[in-house]
């Protein structure tokens, strides 16, 4: 069992001057009026964020939870319209599944279900898929359904070697403009600066025996 505290701070930042509102539009001559808009005490707010998290696990099973936003911080800029950042709880569950193939030569690989279920206001997601590993390459696919009926598909590949671990996911919407809207794509790396070791601090970060010549 693992658990972790994170800290932080958020700055938001507004340039007023660069932004055009209606009344400060002329119909004729564009905009040449000046605004009757409130312009905010400060255009820059700084304000610190906190989460927590907690992950259990064996050779098979994974659970984590992780709260994050705390604090509810206000991130408004105009103090009389408090906007607070509403906090937002993850749960994760994973499952590890080896398969090897018959034979003195067999391969190895895992196949690891899994979900994930966010709450965060209003707002609730569940994603759910597996994605396969060998050799420390990754293949995965998921499905992610939302509270306002949305349900996008996400597709993903990578590598994890002992220190390295590179990935690239595409995520697109099923309904709606769906793949009008190409989608958006993400590319991860991450470097440990040590090996992970037998008695390491990461014990979940090398898959069993995918460094054993099998």
């Amino acid at each position: 069992m693992y658990g972790s505290l994170t800290a932080g701070a958020q700055m938001n930042a507004l340039n007023f001057n660069r932004l055009i509102f209606p009344d400060g539009l002329d119909a004729i001559y564009g905009q040449n009026l000046p605004t009757n808009e409130t312009l905010p005490e400060n255009n820059n707010r700084i304000f610190p964020d906190f989460g927590a998290g907690i992950l259990l696990f064996n050779g098979k099973y994974f659970f984590g939870l992780a709260a994050d936003h705390l604090s509810e911080p206000n991130q408004s800029m105009y103090s009389a319209y408090p906007i607070p950042l509403s906090g937002k709880l993850t749960a994760h569950f994973e499952v590890n599944l080896p398969w090897h193939k018959p034979g003195h030569w067999r391969k190895y690989y895992t196949f690891n279900p899994n979900i994930i279920v966010q709450s965060q206001g209003d707002e609730q997601n569940v994603t759910f898929g597996v994605y396969a590993n060998r050799k420390g390459f990754s293949l995965g696919i998921w499905n992610r359904q939302t509270t306002r009926k949305s349900s996008d598909i996400i597709v993903m590949a990578g590598f994890m070697g002992k220190q390295l671990k590179t990935a690239i996911t595409y995520d697109t919407n099923l309904r709606g403009v769906g793949l009008r809207s190409h989608g958006s794509v993400e590319i991860s790396i991450s470097f440990l600066l040590k090996g992970p070791g037998p008695k390491s601090l990461f014990p979940f970060y090398e898959i069993p025996g995918e460094w054993e010549v099998r």
